[in-house]
C-alpha cells in the first residue's frame, strides 16, 4: 500500500480526507490510503461530520463495502460509481480507506490517477421498507434528513429517499493554473468522478435577444449569467422576467460542504474566452469558426463546470479531441470523459445510457459558436461534442480547485 499525502492547512481547522491511488492498467490493483493534515482546532471529516443524533454521511459505497475495504478492478471496466453495486471490481481486504468503484478515466490506457473523497451529497436510493425511516428530521448542511435504518442521513425528495455520501473527485493535476497567473503556484484541480445532479443551462427561450444586462444582451448560452453557474455557486441570475434568487445562499457549494471545507476551496478565475471553447489540439480537419458567444470576462468562482478545451486536455488525463478521427481513440469503453449518473441524478434528469461501458451525459460551460440556446457537453460514449440544447436538463460534472 502506498501512501499519499496532500496537506490542506487551514487556521484552527483540520480536513480529513480520504485518498485513493489507483495503477489503472487492466486488472491491475487499486489500493486505498487515508490521511489527515492537522493544524489544530476542530477536526472535519471529508463526510462532513455532524452533530445531530451522531451521524455522519456514509462512506460505504452501493455494493456493500465497508469503510476498510478496497477495491481490487479486475476488468479494466467502466464507469464512477455503480449506483446498482460495484463496477468491474472485488472486494478486497481490510485496508484503511472506504471501498470505492473506480472510475473509467481511471481504467484505460496504464495510466495512474488518485481520488479524493471531499464533501457529500444525495446519492444512492434507499430501496428498502421507507418507513423504517425516522419522521424526525434535522438539518444538515441546509438538507432537511431523515435519520435511517443503518443511522445514516437520507434526504427525501419526489417521495424517494437518497443517501448523503462523500463526493468522489478525481486529481486531474496538481498545478492548474487557478488564478491565471503563471507567476503563482498551481492549485490541485479536482473533477467529480460522478455525475451528481441535471439542471438546465439556462431556463428560458430567448430567441428575441430579451435578456439585456446593462443594457447589453447575453446570450442563453452565457457562461457568466447561466443557471447552472448560480447552482453551483449559490448565487441569484438575470432573467428575462427578473432576478431568480432560489440558489442564492443555497447551491451546490452551501449544501455539499461544511465551512471548513468551503474554506479550503480556492477561487478560480474562471476562463471563458473563445480558445476555451476549442479543443486542446485541434484537428488540421477541425470544423473552426469564431466564437461570437465567448466571452473575455474571467468568472471568479469555487465551484464550476469544464470548459471544450479542458476536458480533451491529455496532460488532465482525458483522451484527445477526436470528433472526426475514425482511427483515433474509440468512443464507449474505457473513454476517459465518460461519467456514470448516481440514482439522484438520474431522477433529476440525467440521461443515463443503458449500454454497457456507456454513462451520462454532462454539461460543459462553452457555447456553440453558431447557436445562441446551445452548449459544449460529453456524451454518453464520452465524445466531446458541441451541441446540446441550453434548456435541456444535462448531467453535472463539478469542478473545484483546493487551496
Amino acid at each position: 500500500m502506498k501512501q499519499l499525502k496532500l496537506l490542506t492547512v487551514l487556521t484552527f481547522t483540520t480536513i480529513t480526507f480520504t485518498y485513493i491511488a489507483c495503477s489503472n492498467s487492466a486488472g491491475s490493483s487499486s489500493p486505498s490510503a487515508s490521511n489527515t493534515s492537522n493544524s489544530g482546532g476542530n477536526t472535519v471529516s471529508s463526510g462532513n461530520t455532524q452533530s445531530n443524533n451522531g451521524n455522519q454521511p456514509d462512506s460505504t459505497q452501493n455494493g456493500g463495502n465497508t469503510n476498510n475495504e478496497t477495491v481490487t478492478n479486475t476488468s479494466g471496466g467502466t464507469g464512477g460509481e455503480s449506483t446498482g453495486g460495484q463496477t468491474g471490481g472485488t472486494q478486497g481486504e481490510n485496508n484503511t480507506g472506504s471501498g470505492l468503484s473506480y472510475g473509467s478515466a481511471g481504467q484505460a490506457n496504464g495510466t495512474s490517477v488518485m481520488y479524493v473523497e471531499f464533501g457529500s451529497w444525495p446519492q444512492t436510493k434507499y430501496t428498502g421498507d421507507t418507513s423504517a425511516m425516522s419522521t424526525d428530521t434535522s438539518i444538515v448542511n441546509g438538507w432537511i434528513v431523515h435519520t435511517g435504518p443503518d443511522n445514516k442521513y437520507y434526504v427525501e425528495d419526489g417521495g424517494n429517499y437518497y443517501k448523503i455520501e462523500p463526493i468522489k473527485w478525481r486529481i486531474l493535476t496538481n498545478s492548474f493554473d487557478h488564478d491565471a497567473n503563471e507567476n503563482t503556484p498551481g492549485k490541485k484541480l479536482l473533477l467529480a468522478e460522478n455525475v451528481l445532479t441535471a439542471i438546465e443551462f439556462y431556463d428560458e427561450m430567448d430567441f428575441q435577444k430579451k435578456r439585456k444586462i446593462d443594457s447589453v444582451y447575453k446570450s442563453m448560452n452565457n457562461y457568466e449569467h447561466s443557471r447552472v453557474r448560480a447552482f453551483l455557486n449559490g448565487l441569484s441570475y438575470i432573467k428575462i422576467s427578473g432576478t431568480e434568487s432560489s440558489f442564492e445562499n443555497n447551491g451546490f457549494l452551501q449544501k455539499a460542504f461544511t465551512a471548513a471545507e468551503r474554506d479550503a476551496i480556492a477561487i478560480t478565475k474562471v476562463v471563458n474566452d473563445e480558445r476555451s471553447t476549442k479543443p486542446d489540439t485541434i484537428p488540421a480537419d477541425y470544423d473552426d469558426h469564431n466564437n461570437t458567444f465567448a466571452s473575455d470576462i474571467k468568472t471568479e468562482d469555487k465551484i464550476f463546470i469544464l470548459s471544450r478545451q479542458e476536458v480533451s486536455k491529455t496532460d488532465f488525463q482525458f483522451d484527445v479531441y477526436n470528433e472526426y478521427d475514425s482511427t483515433a481513440v474509440t468512443y464507449g469503453t474505457g473513454n476517459k470523459r465518460i461519467r456514470l449518473a448516481t440514482d439522484y441524478a438520474k431522477d433529476k434528469g440525467a440521461a443515463q445510457s443503458d449500454t454497457s461501458g456507456y454513462g451520462a451525459t454532462w454539461f460543459l460551460r462553452s457555447p456553440l459558436w453558431s447557436n445562441s440556446s446551445s452548449v459544449g457537453y460529453v456524451e454518453e460514449n464520452g465524445n466531446s461534442s458541441r451541441n446540446e440544447f441550453t434548456s435541456n436538463k444535462c448531467g453535472i460534472v463539478p469542478a473545484l480547485c483546493l487551496e
